[in-house]
This record gives structure tokens, sequence and C-alpha cells, in this order.
């Protein structure tokens, strides 16, 4: 392990380089941590873990890469902010946000995740959400498989997506979105999936608000929205 913070410590990592086996750097109370300047946190196994409630983690520069994955989150009330940089995942998924709270909490207690530029990836999943509310502007969620179940984004039980101008959802040879839960697409949002037999989203439950933007499915036998049942489905497009 790199760096364990086990109190309510302020940390800020400027062009270092921190390299392990297991967690690069481990959160096991409410820290507030700063990425910056060209650091790069490499791990074999995940590269930040925030392990509790009432973190905040903020990113501006550099590459935070995890075999497994690049940043995992577990808790609730954390604040994730991504303003650049590079989170890479080689195995798995760039961001898993996990966690099993009670739903009478959300949105209250709801981490916060506010990319605004950046690139995250993994090959399983770019990102995936839970219990968690995500605003994306200026930044690309990536899906580095070729595969058609595999997904750039999983917007998972009680998560509320947010898609932005220069918001960039992209699977250019699997899936775009999974989704069970709430998605807003506003003008100058991109959502592509390039395999054949893909899916721009696919959901069960949908809630789905467009405002503009583009869900684009190139490849033959794909779906911009697919709707896998008949489970609640509420869609709004305005644009």
């Amino acid at each position: 392990r790199g760096l364990l913070l086990n109190s309510n410590q302020t940390v800020s990592i400027n062009n270092s380089k921190i390299t392990a086996t297991a967690d690069g750097i481990r959160s096991d109370a409410a820290a507030t941590i700063t990425i910056d300047n060209d650091t790069e946190i490499v791990s074999s196994d995940i590269a930040i873990r925030l392990q509790t409630d009432n973190n905040t983690l903020t990113i501006n520069d550099g590459l935070v890469q995890g075999t497994n994955y690049g940043i995992y989150t577990y808790g609730q009330s954390t604040v994730i902010n991504i303003t650049g940089g590079s989170i890479i995942s080689t195995r798995y998924d760039g961001i898993r946000d996990e966690r099993s709270k009670s739903t009478s909490n959300w949105p209250q207690y709801a981490s916060k995740f506010n990319i605004t530029g950046g690139e995250i990836s993994g090959p399983r999943y770019g990102m995936v959400a839970s219990y968690c509310i995500t605003n994306i502007s200026d930044a690309e969620i990536r899906n580095t498989s070729s595969n058609n179940s595999n997904y750039a984004y999983y917007n998972g039980g009680w998560a509320s997506l947010i898609l932005n101008d220069g918001a960039f959802i992209n699977a250019p040879n699997a899936s775009a979105i999974w989704n069970t839960s709430s998605i807003t697409i506003n003008d100058g949002a991109r959502i592509y999936a390039g395999h054949n037999n893909s899916y721009g989203i696919y959901s069960n439950y949908l809630s789905l608000t467009m405002n503009g933007g583009s869900i684009e499915t190139p490849g033959s036998n794909a779906y911009g929205v697919y709707c896998a049942n008949n489970e609640y489905k509420n869609i709004k497009m305005y644009g």
C-alpha cells in the first residue's frame, strides 16, 4: 500500500509518483485529497480506494491507474471532483462507486461526482455509479473493450446521471450506457456505441429526459435506446 489515511486528514499530492501492489492511496476516514501537476498513482490492484463516508477527492491533472480499478468508492456523502487527467483500469472499471445503503437516505446522503474534464476508461465499464449523482461536462467516459456486453457507463440503482455540453460517453467497439435509473441528456452531450449489436442506452428501468445531444449507434442491429422489459419507463424528448 502506498499511502494510508486513517484520520480526517488533508493531503495534497503534486508532481509525485506513487506505485503500489495493493492500494495506491486508501482512505479509511473522512479525508480531503487533491491530486495535481502530473502526479501518477499506479497500482496493480486499486489506485485510489475511498472506503468510508464523507471523503473529498479532487483530481486536476495526472494519471490514476489501477489494474482492477482506477478509483473505488464505498460509503456515502463523498464528493469527487475531476477537472482533468486520466483515470484508467486495465482490467475492470475506471471508476467503481459501490455501496449498500438505505435508499431512504437518497438523495440527502448521496455521493456526488462532478466531472468537468479528463478521461475515464476501462474494459468492463468506464465508470460504475450507484446511489449517487453524477454531472459530466467536457469529459470522456470510455469503454476500451471490443464486446457489446461491456459498457462505457453503468448507471445503477438510485443513481442520477446528467450529461452536459462536452460530455462524451464513448464505446467505439462496445455499448455505451447500461441503465436502471435516471438519465438527463442536455445539449452538446454525445453518446456513441460503435459495435454491431450494441446499445446506446440499454435499460431495465428508465427515466430519460433528452434536451438535445445525440445518441449514435452506426453498427448493424444496434439500438439507440433499448427498453429491456416492462418495468417503469418515462421518456421525455425536447431537443
